[in-house]
């Protein structure tokens, strides 16, 4: 011990000691402080900074996006991303700026609110990358950052009572395409039973989900739509998802990346109060039916989506076909499709309140139109169409009526040689597995005979060689 302090006294008059020792002292003082302060920090944010972190995956995130760009908080930002947006029946896309990756600021009911966009790259197991919007600001809980989610949840839910949003498959993911002007149900001309029926069975089905749960059985809803084209199941079905403030998922079974896997991700990622419509369900089966196996989904999974293990609750399913005599017995079974609807061509009564649709106080022209239309003699589109092109005009309309009836004699002729096209497929290829039979089982006869002739020329030989070995053994003796 008296050497350690004499060492220290000795030292103590080099000065490059002392200026060491005091470098020392400083970088230990200024340690402790940094320490200090990255603990004091922490302690202040964990206990005064709330956060909450949406990601792309949740629908919230969308309406949030959206909200964010509609109160103009980053007019004046130097990063911003342009993006399109579509609504049916406009000729351009809209174009909208969302803030860029990284941090922003802004400013809500007083409050200074940080904002961070995170964009995360996307692995090997996933088809599409990740963003997630954190909301972070100085408050003793999370409720002013749970009102800007209100907000944007409300501003969503007013944009509903207007228009409907159309979802489409990408990938095994939905994408929302665009948005769509409701279509009042008055201007959809149905069969007023028809239209009464549905409109019933949804609504009681929408407000049935404790019975459901209750006794135990699968909330969920299916509907088939079937008839000639041009007769309303499509307009009927966006009129009706308007009705109920719902939106529609579009999922072709026939799409370029459509396949058992993502159909499955897909029915179990719907987002929410959304009607499915399944297009041309039809064409499974008209594959299968000439013995062609190009259909991407197999049967057995689109069955399991609809009412397997894996299909999900509280959703609500429309097919719509022009054949259905093309569809499984399986498919549209009870449990799996609950109603059955047939939209034929349009009735007396569908053409004279049509004509009135569009020439409305026109009571007397609208009888006339429709006595010189044959009942369900035409499609209620050729209708539409005919009377959108004398639209100004009532008597036109009516005085040129020959050209609805010669238009849709037309439509006819065409379905009826696709019709004809479609047999003839059936009996070609009927033809052609009967020749590849026959050729086979010629094929497997050949065969057999040419397997008992090498039989035959075996035992022939074997008899021969036998005879040769008895006569040389005769002969040795």
């Amino acid at each position: 011990m008296e050497e350690i302090l004499q060492y220290f006294s000795t030292a103590s008059g080099n000065p490059f000691f002392t200026s060491s020792m005091a470098l020392m002292a400083i970088g230990a003082v200024l340690a402790s402080l940094a320490t200090l302060y990255h603990f004091a920090s922490d302690y202040v944010y964990s206990r005064m900074v709330v956060s909450i972190s949406v990601d792309s995956d949740d629908v919230c995130f969308d309406w949030l996006e959206s909200w964010i760009e509609k109160q103009n908080f980053f007019t004046n930002t130097r990063s911003l991303i342009a993006e399109t947006e579509w609504k049916s029946g406009e000729l351009l896309a809209l174009l909208k700026f969302v803030p860029d990756m990284g941090d922003h600021y802004f400013q809500f009911e007083g409050k200074w609110v940080w904002m961070t966009k995170i964009k995360e790259q996307k692995t090997a197991a996933q088809d599409r990358s990740t963003m997630t919007i954190r909301l972070r600001t100085i408050a003793s809980s999370t409720e002013p950052l749970m009102r800007i989610l209100s907000a944007a949840r409300d501003m969503r839910q007013e944009q509903m009572t207007k228009e409907i949003e159309i979802w489409t498959a990408a990938n095994d993911y939905w994408d929302s395409e665009f948005t769509k002007s409701k279509r009042p149900l008055s201007s959809v001309i149905l069969d007023e039973k028809i239209k009464s029926d549905m409109l019933n069975d949804i609504e009681t089905f929408l407000q049935a989900k404790e019975w459901y749960v209750a006794r135990g059985l699968p909330y969920r809803r299916g509907y088939l739509l079937y008839g000639p084209p041009g007769c309303g199941k499509s307009s009927s079905l966006f009129s009706i998802a308007g009705h109920f403030q719902m939106n529609i998922c579009v999922l072709s079974l026939n799409g370029a990346n459509m396949n058992d896997h993502a159909l499955g991700r897909l029915m179990q990622s719907l987002p929410s109060r959304a009607i499915v419509l399944l297009e041309d369900v039809d064409c499974l089966f008209v594959d299968r039916k000439i013995g062609v196996d190009s259909a991407k989904v197999s049967f057995s999974a689109l069955l399991n989506v609809i009412d397997g293990v894996s299909a999900g609750e509280g959703r609500i399913i429309f097919m719509t076909t022009n054949h259905k005599e093309r569809l499984s017995k399986a498919l549209i079974r009870p449990g799996r499709i609950d109603r059955q609807f047939m939209f034929d061509l349009a009735t007396k009564t569908q053409l004279s309140a049509m004509f009135e649709l569009f020439y409305p106080g026109e009571k007397e022209r609208a009888e006339e139109f429709a006595s010189l239309v044959p009942d369900k003699g035409v499609s209620p589109a050729a209708v539409q169409g005919h009377l959108l092109n004398y639209r100004e005009n009532p008597r036109a309309a009516i005085e040129s009526i020959s050209e609805l009836l010669m238009y849709d004699e037309r439509m006819k002729e065409e379905m009826q040689e696709i019709k004809s096209k479609e047999v003839t497929e059936v009996k070609d290829t009927e033809k052609s597995t009967e020749e590849k039979e026959t050729e086979k089982g010629a094929e497997e006869k050949e065969t057999e005979k040419t397997g008992k002739i090498d039989e035959k020329n075996t035992a022939d030989l074997a008899a021969e060689k036998t005879a040769g070995r008895e006569v040389l053994i005769s002969s040795a003796a």
